[in-house]
């Protein structure tokens, strides 16, 4: 039996969202906030699906805290990019807050090289 008001999709400790050869999300909650794993690379169809994710977490669930787990990431492209800028615009825009976590040397780079690390808060956890 799930808690009132509890959404589906962040009750179990972790929850898989999309699962392909190349490209994985998981969802789970830590301190408060809804976390996403997101693993592989981050490719335009990739990117789409996420976008669609984080969008009902946003909106349709009304998460305002949402940690994206960067430790699996390979690399992303700059579908990548608007896809964390609109998550961050929408968080923003109802008082919440999108924070990076725990990306690779290479993704921090990435991060570095399109000025994302300047606009979006990383974590190292």
């Amino acid at each position: 039996m799930s808690a009132p008001g509890v959404p589906s999709l962040i009750r179990r400790s972790s929850v898989a969202l999309v699962d392909h050869d190349r490209f994985s999300l998981t969802c789970s909650r830590a301190l408060g906030a809804v976390v996403v794993r997101v693993e592989g690379d981050l490719d335009a169809a990739a990117a789409g699906e996420l976008q669609t994710h984080l969008a009902e977490l946003i909106e349709g669930q009304g998460n305002l805290d949402i940690i994206l787990d960067l430790s699996g990431l390979t690399s992303f492209d700059a579908t990548g990019v608007e896809v964390f800028l609109d998550a961050l615009g929408r968080l923003r825009q109802r008082g919440g807050e999108l924070t990076l976590s725990a990306p690779s040397p290479v993704v921090g780079s990435l991060l570095e090289r399109t000025g994302l690390n300047r606009q979006l808060p990383i974590t190292r956890l």
